[in-house]
C-alpha cells in the first residue's frame, strides 16, 4: 500500500493537445516518449493524448516535418 501511494504522488495524469506553433493546426500521430522510463504513445488525429507524467522525467515529442521538442516534466 505504501508503494502504491508513492507512485500516485510522483505522477499525474494529464491531457495534452499538440498544435503547430506556426498555424495552430493539430499535429496528428506525433510520437511522445518519456525518456527515462522509455514509455511512449502517439497523438490521435486531433493531436490529443492522455498520459501519466512522472515529475522527474523528460518528454520528447517528434513528428515528421516538425522539429523535435524535449520538455522536462517539472514544467
Amino acid at each position: 500500500m505504501l508503494l502504491f501511494n508513492t507512485i500516485c504522488v510522483s505522477a499525474q495524469t494529464v491531457k495534452l493537445q499538440l498544435l503547430s506553433k506556426t498555424d495552430n493546426v493539430p499535429i496528428q500521430y506525433a510520437s511522445v516518449i518519456l525518456l527515462k522510463s522509455k514509455l511512449g504513445m502517439y497523438s490521435d488525429e486531433f493531436g490529443r493524448l492522455e498520459m501519466d507524467l512522472p515529475i522527474d522525467d523528460s518528454l520528447s515529442i517528434s513528428c515528421i516535418g516538425y522539429e523535435t521538442l524535449t520538455v522536462n516534466t517539472k514544467k
